[in-house]
């Protein structure tokens, strides 16, 4: 019987097959172990990501339903989360975030452009003002693997990770 159910939650545009070593280690520790790619991403993928319909909404639903399996097939064990950027920041708006008896975040901002140190700022701006928006709309998805940040990702999930991260509330 394993000591804990893990599921390992990818940071935004990172495939599950990314973790698949950290996943497999701590297997080997006795964890019952799950990783996921969010919709449209990773495996998941179905169809070209400019006719991806997903955004940060869905990939909510999808972790929380990864969350719902993983506790479903192991009752009696604590349900934790080992979440990488995005896939930390979304525990806190988990329907089954109150079953989660651990939370290990890594590379965890706040998201919020503010809140970056000052001379990252101006960068950060340009980005989310202009590059962002312009190659999301040229594309029909944003091509971030090409530009080597954050991965591709489809046209809803960086809009509305755009106005999440121009924020304060975020």
């Amino acid at each position: 019987a394993p000591w804990a159910a893990v599921l390992i939650a990818p940071a935004m545009g990172v495939p599950a097959r990314y973790y698949a070593a950290l996943a497999a280690w701590l297997a080997q520790q006795g964890a019952a172990v799950m990783t996921c790619d969010f919709r449209g991403m990773g495996d998941s993928r179905t169809q070209p990501l400019r006719r991806t319909r997903a955004a940060l909404h869905d990939w909510v639903q999808d972790q929380n339903a990864a969350l719902d399996h993983l506790a479903a097939r192991h009752p009696a064990v604590p349900l934790l989360v080992l979440g990488q950027s995005l896939g930390a920041q979304l525990c806190g708006l988990l329907p089954a975030r109150e079953r989660i008896k651990g939370l290990l975040a890594l590379s965890l901002g706040s998201g919020y452009v503010g809140h970056l140190k000052p001379r990252f700022r101006p960068a950060a701006r340009v980005f989310l003002h202009g590059v962002a928006p312009l190659l999301t709309r040229l594309c029909g998805y944003f091509p971030g693997g090409r530009l080597g940040m954050v991965g591709d990702l489809p046209a809803g999930g960086m809009k509305q990770w755009r106005r999440w991260c121009l924020s304060p509330e975020y």
